[in-house]
Parts: C-alpha cells; structure tokens; sequence
C-alpha cells in the first residue's frame, strides 16, 4: 500500500437484543403487504447498529434503526460507562427509517458501556470518533455489496481526477467475494486519496418492495449515512454521495461537485441522473471484463434515474436527515450544473435486467459525447 495519512477498517459497535429476552422489533407494515422474504429481511433484532463517543468524548452516540416498540425500553434502561453509577440521561431522536440516541457521559478511561433493560444487562464497546481524521476533507460517501475491485478502483479514480476527492468512507454491506483488507488495499492505491474507511457495515438491508406507499422497513443505508454524518464528516468541507455504479459530471466548465457545494449558500446540491445502458460497440460481454470506460451510449427514450447529492456539512442543519435520493429538511430542487451517468453495465447481477450487454442499437441508443471525452481523459492508461 502507498503512504496515506490515514487508512483503517473500522467495526461497529452493535447493541443487540438477545433472542432469550422475547422481545423484538415489530414491523409496522401490514401484513397483506409483506411478501415470504419480508420475515427474514426485516431487522428484529439489531437495537442499534453502532456506538461511539462524540468528537469531543462528552457524549456517546447511538445510531440504529427506528425504535419503534422499543422506545420505551431504550428511554427507561439504565446506562453505565465502566463500574460507574448510571449516566445519561440519554435523548432519543426518532427520523426516517433510523433513529439516533445522545447520551450524555464523558469517556473518563473506559470504553464499556453496560446496558440493563429487557431485565438483563449487556455490554458494549464505545467506539471513537474519526471526525478529525476527516475535518476539512472533501469526501465521497458509498455503501458497497460484491461490486468487482477494479470497478472500485477506476469508481475512486474518477472521483479524484474529476472532482477532487480526498478522503472516502466505504460501508461494505457483507461482501462475500473479498475482505475489508482488499477494499482497503484497492483504495489507498489511488492516488490523491489521503484518508479512507472501510466500514464492514454486514447487516440486513431490509425489505425492498414495488410499492411506494411502504418503502419503510430499508434500515440498514438509512442507520449508516447517520453514523457517517456523526462519526466521521461532522467537520469535514463537503461530502459526495454516490454509488460505484455512478460516475457524476460537470455539465457547465470543469467545476468540482465539492467546490460548487462550499461555495453554495445552503451547502447541499442535489443533482439529477442519466441512465447509461448495457450497451456497447466494444465487443465487452462478460461481467469480468466489463468496466465503466465500456459504456457510453444513453436511450433516447428512457426516462432520467433518481438523483444523489452533496453536502456542506458545517452548513447544512442539525435537523436535515441523509436520505439515500435526497436530504430531507432542505429543498428539492436539482442543478442543471452537474449530470450523474448511472451505468446499468456495473452490476453483478443483482437486477438481471441491467447486466445482459447488448449491442447498440442506432435507433435508440447516443452516444454521451461529454461522458466519452471523460472517460479517455481519466482512463487514458
């Protein structure tokens, strides 16, 4: 690996609640609405998906999915760092498929906190804060499942030459092709990024559903972007999220999404996305040789894809949530400064419908002429 001033796989923390207890959380969908997956994707047991200390060690952070009928059980516990006496008390704040509890307690030494309720005790180790390590960064935020190694690579690549990214934060959601050390190796190989985390984030995703009325038991990417925001951005210049599969663009000059979002009044530029198809004039066919540089052709007729977004974390309100699409609390607007390719050829097969390379299809498919002279550019090697 090159020099890098910081590198590190980190581990949650998770507060658990044990099988043994008869409790758990219950789903609020309707059960005519639950299809046979949604038992086993549903996060019964997972109280809260990591804990550690605030930046300035006076307070420890709990971020997990919504408490829903556990909320009394987690107001009413009794809480003690080491053999002290109870600290707290702890303040809970419920959002959006997550929630986030703040206990006030200094660090004094000790990294255990004991937990009684359920009429049991358990113990959990408080995690430090990484946000010094990224203060005044510019940094790209993703969460990863099984996405290919050199697709990671030439994703980070991207980010760097284009935008100027320095520092990444990289949740893992249980890939089983590859360790944590092997994203790491891959990532700190890129040149410009001087601060990068691995977060084995492996818990369950949650239900996905066609049904837009219950897109409400998605935990898992909703409890990560909060531990992102408080664990390590709370103090850095400006963060990008984006998908490995997507690559943003510049549409007026060569402004960096990072430097356009710094000097914007609110500190948060949402921006639009375009579908690049699995197409291709190259001969590419297998996934194994497939790369970003391989597709470059949009379908006139498809419509646009959801849009992502980048904030100024310093500017942006306590009370705006990190959504996936979108931070909630600011306005809805997209640019027209910026275009996001969302490369339908970057999958591993998850969607079957995105993976199978065609050829391209003149009637139908252009190419992304801005997004070809790019991709030269970056990928020149």
């Amino acid at each position: 690996m090159k020099s890098t001033k910081f590198a590190e796989i980190v581990q949650p923390n998770p507060l658990l609640i044990s099988a043994s207890c008869g409790v758990s959380r219950t789903p609020k969908r309707p059960l005519r609405f639950r299809d046979e997956r949604f038992d086993e994707e549903f996060e019964h047991n997972v109280l809260f998906y990591d804990v550690f200390f605030d930046q300035d060690q006076e307070a420890i952070l709990l971020c997990g999915p919504p408490m829903w009928n556990l909320e009394f059980e987690v107001k009413f516990a009794e809480y003690c760092l080491g053999d002290d006496a109870r600290v707290g008390p702890i303040k809970l704040r419920e959002m959006d498929r997550c929630s986030v509890c703040r206990l006030q307690a200094s660090s004094r030494g000790t990294t255990k906190l004991k937990v009684r309720m359920f009429d049991g005790e358990t113990e959990v180790d408080v995690g430090k804060s990484y946000v010094d390590a990224f203060s005044g960064k510019r940094s790209v935020l993703t969460m990863s499942k099984g996405n290919r190694l050199e697709w990671i690579r030439d994703w980070a690549k991207f980010y760097v030459e284009v935008h100027g990214a320095e520092s990444l934060v990289f949740f893992d959601n249980g890939s089983r092709e590859y360790t944590s050390t092997q994203i790491l190796e891959v990532l700190v190989d890129v040149p410009g990024l001087d601060v990068v985390a691995v977060v084995d984030w492996a818990y369950k995703y949650g239900p996905q559903t066609k049904d837009q009325r219950f897109w409400d038991s998605d935990f898992c990417q909703y409890g990560a972007w909060q531990t992102a925001r408080l664990r390590f951005f709370a103090d850095a210049a400006s963060v990008l999220n984006v998908d490995v599969d997507e690559l943003l663009l510049p549409e007026k000059g060569s402004s960096s999404i990072f430097e356009a979002t710094e000097r914007s009044k609110e500190g948060y530029i949402r921006f639009p996305g375009r579908w690049i198809e699995s197409v291709s004039d190259n001969g590419v066919a297998g996934s194994a040789r497939r790369r970003h540089r391989d597709f470059m052709y949009f379908d006139r007729q498809q419509s646009s894809c959801e849009s992502k977004w980048c904030v100024s974390p310093g500017k942006v309100p306590a009370g705006a949530q990190w959504k996936v699409h979108r931070v909630a609390g600011l306005g809805n607007e997209t640019t027209d400064d910026f275009l996001m390719r969302h490369f339908k050829g970057i999958n591993t097969g998850w969607k079957d419908e995105r993976n199978v390379v065609r050829a391209v299809d003149p009637r139908r498919h252009e190419l992304d002429k801005k997004l070809s002279r790019c991709m030269r550019s970056v990928f020149s090697d």
